[in-house]
């Protein structure tokens, strides 16, 4: 609910303080009968703490009364962009004539024009959080890949966090390697209405074989998502876009195009030369470990042997079982699962 991001203009500092905290964000909206006040930040809050404000009191006189808001339908979303950068604002309120309607969040740590949705979305995403993080080694030695802060966040709260802002509710989680210290962390920072179901896997079997720790949970068609990638992707539409196409699976893929630095030998047979191509480049769509899966899928999966996601798509393509890629842009998700991918996005 929008509401969650909005405090009155007479609101104790204690409430404003455990408004701020349940949010997600760094900063509330304040208002009155829905009419834009001003914005308050935990850093607004530091400051009257340092005084020795009594927590009771009003905020009244200590929120910002001076915001920066849009209007709707007089905006872009490179406004948005250049609103946050040029203020550094957390959040912005969009109005019309007479109230606030929207909220733009800002999570500094990814992407900056997520716009909430105050519709629940009823399907259930799976989060597979397993993994032992070789590839982000030796940080995963010592914390769990879920936990390790990019830009300042652990990975697992920025996608649940992402889905939680676009109306989704319920997560299970798959979870392996140090999964008491993920499970206690995700406890800790699970917000009201978020409903997460959490499964261990005993020995590990392969992505695709995890979701069969859900079978009798999960009823319905489900998202799957690795715990390594974020994305800025409307997952509503994503969904629609799998049901209108009666997709078995639908995977979300990216155009990417790679450049070949070099000559490239066209050969005839015997290795004599056709021609050389001066630098190349191919245009690929990649798999970006996004999915929308038929819940008949759980019926793939074998009990107890090793089965990863690509062999479940395989066998899906084998049936004649229709699977469509939704396609994204390849700016619209990122891979920090590795150090290449990790140090290449950390100014995203």
């Amino acid at each position: 609910m929008i509401s969650k991001y909005f405090v009155k203009v007479d609101d104790s500092i204690e409430n404003t303080i455990k408004k701020i905290s349940d949010s997600g964000q760094k900063c509330v909206v304040v208002h009155k009968k829905k009419k834009l006040i001003g914005t308050i930040s935990d850093g607004d809050i530091r400051k009257v703490i340092v005084k020795n404000v009594d927590i009771k009191s009003s905020i009244n006189k200590y929120f910002n009364k001076n915001p920066k808001f849009l209007i709707e339908h007089q905006y872009t979303e490179k406004d948005i962009k250049n609103y946050f950068n040029k203020y550094n604002l957390d959040i912005i309120p969009v109005v019309d004539k007479k109230n606030i309607i929207k909220i733009v969040i800002d999570r500094n740590y990814f992407f900056e024009n997520k716009i909430i949705k105050t519709k629940k979305i009823r399907v259930p995403v799976v989060i597979m959080a397993g993994g032992r993080g070789t590839r982000l080694k030796p940080i995963t030695n010592v914390i769990p890949k879920p936990l390790v802060p990019y830009k300042g966040v652990p990975i697992i709260e920025q996608i649940l966090n992402d889905f939680f802002n676009q109306g989704f509710k319920d997560f299970y989680l798959t979870l392996n390697f140090k999964s008491k210290i993920i499970e206690t962390y995700v406890k800790e920072i699970k917000k009201n209405n978020m409903k997460i179901n959490i499964a261990r896997e005993t020995i590990p079997r392969g992505t695709a074989s995890s979701l069969k720790l859900f079978k009798n949970k999960i009823k319905n068609d489900f998202i799957v998502t690795n715990c390594d990638v974020l994305f800025n992707v409307n997952y509503e539409n994503l969904i629609k876009f799998h049901k209108k196409s009666k997709n078995f699976i639908t995977l979300v893929g990216a155009k990417k195009r790679i450049k070949i630095p070099y000559g490239v030998c066209k050969v005839k047979s015997k290795n004599i030369l056709k021609k050389i191509e001066e630098k190349p480049d191919f245009e690929f769509i990649v798999s970006t470990g996004l999915y929308v899966v038929n819940n008949k899928a759980m019926k793939f999966i074998p009990p107890s042997k090793e089965y990863n996601f690509d062999k479940l798509i395989s066998d899906a393509v084998n049936k004649n079982l229709k699977i469509s890629i939704f396609e994204i842009d390849d700016k619209s998700w990122i891979d920090v699962g590795d150090w290449a991918g990790f140090k290449k996005n950390i100014n995203f």
